[in-house]
Formats: structure tokens, sequence, C-alpha cells
């Protein structure tokens, strides 16, 4: 008999049995076998990058194809205001060269040629908006507070920082950044400029005169939102608009900040397997959060809320409306990003800039507010909408969108005996059936 047996004093893994000695195996009539240990080799292959690749929506710009963090975020900042200096310079044009406020050669190239004039000389200067937030929460004072040294931040209480309360203060100090230089902007004397709603990283021109070590504003300009294509209606009858209820109603979910999804913006999909019965319905879409989708002819840009929320807590402009305005008037999705958002660091382009080349959006909105609430912003020749969406919980508002007329919003407000309320603009305007 002829056995194929490990080496002596070695133990099987699986019987954890003592291996036999020679002289075992020659009383047995066994003999040891040497076995050959050559270990298998495997190649290790990264298949995130074929995840990503695979993965196909409608707004592909807003998904990782690859990622490296190793990048800094200056490039960042730069590369928004290279992607918004066209518009920007537009706007400073048409809101003031075209009107004789200022001459064309006013219009400055950068902000180091403030300095080449003259004081009291006005000019118009572009650049990204970069503020210091004095109650922003610091690490250092918290640092402090524990080890009970004196001095500590001044929003810092005995319980620790406020989550809810605005940061923005008198105190806040802004500048304007670009490649070349930055100046500290201050309101000129008599000016109704309100600086303190703004908020960092916003791509902006101001006019104003040379002062002493800043620049003092006397009017500011935004890149404006880009206005949407007119959406032509269509004759319909109520057999076709009961048929349409009647179908499965479409959803779109995007990740929060508490959902199991990446961290840094631009968030992406929910992995399907945590929608074990709903993906089976062909109408559930996944999509980035921030996400862009299109309902008929009726294009849709928004967030899940914290793009928005930081706007507030860093700026005066504490309503959930003006914020997401503001955001739409600058366009910059995420403007505070990535100084109090986490964002991956584009290098070479920022998908959170909304540019020409993509569709513009009909309806701008912003999820998880304590108040459901909208607002109908006139572009001139077309009209951008603006919803704040809340949670069910603070407030138990639907918002209608009529995707025909963007502008035509309806509020289904639940009572807590299970019952609702349907409201129009005016809060009991009847439902039409063309929503």
């Amino acid at each position: 008999m002829v056995g194929v047996l490990p080496e002596p004093g070695e133990a099987d893994g699986d019987l954890l049995l003592t291996v036999p000695t020679d002289e075992e195996l020659r009383q047995v009539g066994a003999e040891r076998v040497p076995i050959e240990r050559n270990r298998a080799s495997a190649q290790y292959r990264d298949l995130c990058d074929s995840f990503r690749d695979d993965i196909r929506g409608s707004d592909d710009k807003l998904r990782l194809s690859a990622c490296n963090f190793e990048l800094q975020y200056a490039s960042t900042y730069f590369t928004r205001l290279n992607m918004l200096k066209r518009s920007v310079v537009e706007a400073a044009r048409a809101k003031w060269v075209n009107t004789k406020a200022i001459p064309s050669d006013h219009l400055l190239e950068g902000i180091g040629h403030v300095t080449d004039r003259e004081r009291g000389v006005t000019v118009a200067i572009y650049g990204c908006v970069v503020k210091e937030v004095k109650l922003r929460p610091s690490v250092l004072a918290e640092i402090q507070k524990t080890a009970g040294i004196s001095g500590t931040h001044p929003a810092m209480t005995s319980e620790g920082y406020s989550m809810t309360d605005p940061y923005a203060s008198d105190e806040d100090k802004i500048y304007l950044e670009d490649s070349s230089s930055r100046i500290r902007l201050v309101v000129k004397e008599g000016s109704s400029v309100d600086l303190n709603r703004l908020c960092q990283g916003l791509v902006l021109a101001f006019k104003g005169t040379r002062g002493r070590g800043c620049f003092e504003v006397d009017d500011m300009a935004f890149p404006l939102p880009l206005a949407p294509k007119m959406i032509a209606r269509s004759d319909s009858s109520d057999a076709k608009f009961l048929a349409q209820v009647a179908r499965s109603v479409p959803v779109t979910i995007l990740p929060g900040s508490q959902d199991p999804a990446n961290f840094a913006l631009p968030q992406q999909p929910l992995h399907s397997a945590l929608f074990p019965e709903s993906r089976k319905v062909k109408d559930l879409t996944a999509e980035t959060n921030p996400a862009r989708f299109q309902v008929g002819d009726c294009v849709f840009l928004g967030s899940t809320g914290a793009c928005v929320k930081e706007v507030t807590q860093y700026s005066t402009s504490t309503d959930v409306l003006d914020a997401l305005e503001l955001t739409a008037g600058s366009r910059v999705i995420a403007p505070t990003a990535p100084d109090t958002i986490a964002c991956y660091p584009f290098p070479n382009f920022d998908p959170l800039v909304i540019t020409e080349d993509e569709p513009a959006a009909h309806v701008m909105f912003s999820s998880n507010h304590n108040k459901a609430a909208f607002r109908v912003v006139d572009l001139g020749e077309a009209k951008l909408t603006l919803l704040s969406v809340s949670t069910f919980v603070s407030d138990p508002v639907l918002l209608l969108v009529n995707i025909n007329d963007p502008s035509d919003i309806r509020r289904i407000s639940f009572k807590a005996s299970g019952t609702f309320q349907a409201e129009g603009e005016d809060g009991d305007t009847p439902m039409d059936d063309t929503s």
C-alpha cells in the first residue's frame, strides 16, 4: 500500500491529526511520497473602474469614472472660474458697459490690474469669491476648549457648536480671487450692495473703485441662470390624463448625507441591492446627487439639500429659496464645495457648474428641508421654477409640477387626520388636469 502524506511533524489542517512517523509507516507497509508545494498564483485586478464605466444614466458627468484623491483643491476653484469666465464677463458687459456705466476698457482682465488704476476711477473685476467666516467651526478651538485654554472660538458654547444657527456675521471678510491675486471687497459708502449674502465659491463680477488695500463695491453681476427652452403645450383629454395616472408612477432616488453612498460630491447612485423589491420595477431610477433628469420636455436639476443648507449657514441668505436662487444665478450647484462640503478634486472640469452645453433646467429643486415652498423667477425669455421640498415628517406636503408649464405648481397638504387639501399658487386654487 502506497500513501501520499506530508512530512513528519505537520498536521492536517482539516482533521487535526498527527502525521505518522517513518517507523509507523513501515509497520503498515506504507511509504512517504514527497508533495510538490507549488502554490497557484492569481493576478489581482481592480474592477472598480469597470463598474463605474458600465454605469450610464441621464447625467454621466456626475458619475466618477476614475478616482485620484491625491489632487489639490485649488484647481477646482480655478477650473470653476475658467468655466464661468465668459458668462460672467458677458453679464458684466451687458450690465455696465452696454449701459455706459463704465467704458469697455474699464472691465479689467485680472484683479492685479486694479492697482494700475487711480483711486476713484470706476472699474469692474471678476473672480471667485473667498469668504473668511469668523464663526466657522474650528478644530483648534475644540482642542483649546478640551484643554481648558482661554480664547476659544466665539461660536462655541459650553455644549459645543450649534449646527443649526447660521455662521455668517457682519464680521466676516470677503475677498475676490483669480489666478493672479486676491483683493478684499468692502461695500462702498452709500451703496445698497449686500456682500454678506454671498458664500464662498461663487464666480461673480463687481463694479467699484480701488480703496486703501481693498476694492469698494457699489454693484455686482451674476452669470445668471440659463434660460430653458419653451415647452410647447399639447392638447390633452380627460381620458388620456386618466390613462397616464393609472400607470405606475416613476420614482427617482437620490442619495443623501445619511445614505450608504460615497461621502464626497457628486454622490454616486445607490446600489440596486438596497432595493430588493423595488428594483424589479423598471420605473425606479437611482441617480447621482446632484442630479439632472428630464420628464417629457421639462428638465429638472437639484440635490438632496446639503448644497443649499451650507449656503444658508455661511451667508445671510438664510431662506432656502433665496439660497437656491443664489446658486441658480451664480450657476454653481454647490458653491461652498470643497470648502464646507466634501467633493472630488476635479482637475480640469467642475461638474457642479451649470454650463451652456447642457439642457437648461426648467425646475431647480432642493430637498430635505423643514418647509415646502416654491418660487417662479422671471428670466425674461423664460421662467425658472425653484422648489424647496420638505421632509414629510416636518411638513407633509407634496409639490406637483405641471411639466407642460413648470411655473404652474400645485401643493397637496396632508393633514394629521389622513385627509389632504389641494392648493394652488394662491393657496386655494383647485388643481387642473395637466399636472
